[in-house]
């Protein structure tokens, strides 16, 4: 099974969670992002094409990272904050991490299968770098 399907097959488990007000994202109080064993937060999974596209924009704040699968570029037009962007190869290795400011467009990643969209200075406070191996796991 490749690397993407496991992720997948992952995220597919997750969607007896509660869904969200838009019905394309779900959260789930039992849903976490977790870097080398350790949970950084509870996260949000987009589980349909507009929720991906859409991403963070319109918020009034962001409260809880964002997984946009399958993702190689993001853009923040329309957003009105800075945010983190991380880059996943399928078996969860962070490729490239960057901080985009409002109305900017990301390079495409081509190697990057997921994406994690948080607030602006969540990689710094997580200890997150290029390398480190990331997961969301329920429970």
């Amino acid at each position: 099974m490749s690397g993407n399907s496991v992720l997948r097959e992952k995220i597919t488990r997750f969607l007896t969670a509660k869904y969200s007000r838009s019905g394309s994202t779900f959260d789930s109080e039992n849903t976490w992002l977790v870097a080398n064993g350790r949970v950084l937060a509870p996260i949000e999974v987009a589980t349909s094409r507009s929720a991906r596209r859409l991403g963070l924009r319109g918020r009034p704040s962001i409260t809880r990272p964002l997984l946009l699968d399958p993702c190689r570029q993001v853009h923040t037009m329309g957003m009105k904050c800075e945010i983190d962007v991380v880059w996943c190869k399928s078996d969860g290795r962070v490729l490239r991490i960057a901080q985009l400011t409002s109305r900017r467009v990301s390079r495409v990643v081509l190697r990057s299968a997921f994406v994690v969209e948080a607030a602006s200075g969540s990689c710094q406070q997580w200890s997150l770098k290029v390398g480190d191996q990331i997961e969301v796991t329920n429970g």
